[in-house]
Formats: C-alpha cells, sequence, structure tokens
C-alpha cells in the first residue's frame, strides 16, 4: 500500500513539475487551479512561496543529484557536467524544494538563463548554496552568486542560508576539510554532503524538515 502511495505521490509531482515549467516558460506564477492532481498536491503548490527551499549555486554544483536523492523527483542527472534548463521540484515529507537552474557571474545583468531566475529565489524562505568540491576556490565562488543576488536584488541576501559542500566523495578527507574552513569563514552554518554519504544526506534531511521549527 505505501509503494502504491509513494507512486501516486511521484506522479502527482511529475505533474506539478510540468505544469510549473509550462507556466514558468510564460513567466507567471504557478496556479494551483490549473493543476489536474489531487487536492493535497494542490495545496502543496497553493502554499509554495511559503514553504519553497531552494538549491541554489553554480552549474555542475550536484543541485539535481541531490534533489534527486532526497525527494520524489526524478531531474536530468548525468555523469557528464551539463546544466539544469528549467526549475525542477521535489518533495520531502510536504516540504517543496526546488532545484534552480546554474547561475553564473552576470546573470543578474541577464547573462546565461538569467534573470528569470533571479526572479524565483525571491519567493523562498531558505536557501541552500551548493558549492561543488572540485572548485579550487570555494570563497570566491561563494561571492560571486552572492554578489549577483545583491546586484539584483539586495533583500535576496536577507533570505536564510545555508552552504552545501558538495561532491566530497570526489576529494580526500583532507582536501574537504580545507574548503570547510574557508566557508566557515563566511559565518554560515556549513553542511558537507554526498549523494554516496546516506549520514550527510539524513542531516541535510533533518535541516529542511525542521528549517520552520527553527524560525519559530
Amino acid at each position: 500500500m505505501q509503494d502504491i502511495l509513494d507512486s501516486n505521490r511521484r506522479k502527482e509531482m511529475d505533474a506539478i513539475n510540468e505544469r510549473f515549467n509550462q507556466l514558468w516558460h510564460l513567466q507567471v506564477l504557478v496556479d494551483p487551479d490549473a493543476l489536474n492532481v489531487s487536492d493535497h498536491a494542490r495545496e502543496d503548490v497553493q502554499n509554495f512561496s511559503a514553504i519553497c527551499e531552494e538549491l541554489i549555486g553554480f552549474p555542475n554544483a550536484g543541485k539535481s543529484s541531490l534533489l534527486k536523492e532526497i525527494t520524489s523527483a526524478n531531474p536530468k542527472i548525468a555523469s557528464y557536467p551539463f546544466t539544469t534548463l528549467e526549475p525542477n521540484l521535489g518533495e520531502l515529507n510536504t516540504k517543496i524544494i526546488a532545484d534552480i537552474p546554474g547561475l553564473i557571474e552576470g546573470a543578474s545583468k541577464g547573462k546565461g538563463l538569467g534573470i528569470k531566475f533571479l526572479k524565483h529565489i525571491e519567493r523562498v524562505s531558505l536557501l541552500f548554496h551548493c558549492i561543488s568540491c572540485e572548485l579550487e576556490e570555494p570563497g570566491k565562488s561563494y561571492h560571486i552568486i552572492r554578489d549577483e543576488l545583491k546586484a539584483y536584488n539586495p533583500k535576496l541576501l536577507d533570505i536564510p542560508e545555508i552552504i552545501l559542500l558538495t561532491k566530497t566523495d570526489l576529494k580526500s578527507e583532507k582536501e574537504i576539510k580545507s574548503h570547510l574552513n574557508v566557508l566557515k569563514n563566511l559565518k554560515k552554518q556549513v553542511l558537507a554532503v554526498s549523494i554516496h554519504d546516506w549520514d550527510s544526506l539524513e542531516k541535510l534531511k533533518l535541516i529542511i524538515l525542521t528549517h520552520n521549527e527553527r524560525l519559530g
């Protein structure tokens, strides 16, 4: 029975994703009444702006892979570098999480996929800033994205943010520690995660599920 429920929920999230992206291309907000899904799923979308948490960062930061591992989402992922072209939504115990296509330097001026995705960030309650272990200068990469948010709308810097050091399975313990030390100097909460590290994924899920409780 639980398998059937999970399968139905995945189908609902697929429907939400499809309709979400249809409307996104038209640059309008999601209309919950336009979704052919259950009342429960429709209510999730209706409350989207209040409960959505978002994964942001450079292209190839591992955002889609994380979303796939911690939610019911099924975004495109691959072993070769590419960037998501549309937002993907996933659900974790009624929490809606979005994977936003990679941001790059100049996004606030329309470079790359640009402004239409920065506009989306205005509606969320928590940002997970994903920084890949593969980057040689994680601190510099962090500030590039933050500067783009500020250039577009300084209020984006007020959204609570947690830094995720991703793809830790690709680096040695020494390299991971070095990156973590740099990121911790930013005075933000930092979590090292890998889709191949069950404990780190469970820690991330706990943060997501208790976010509103901690704010209260």
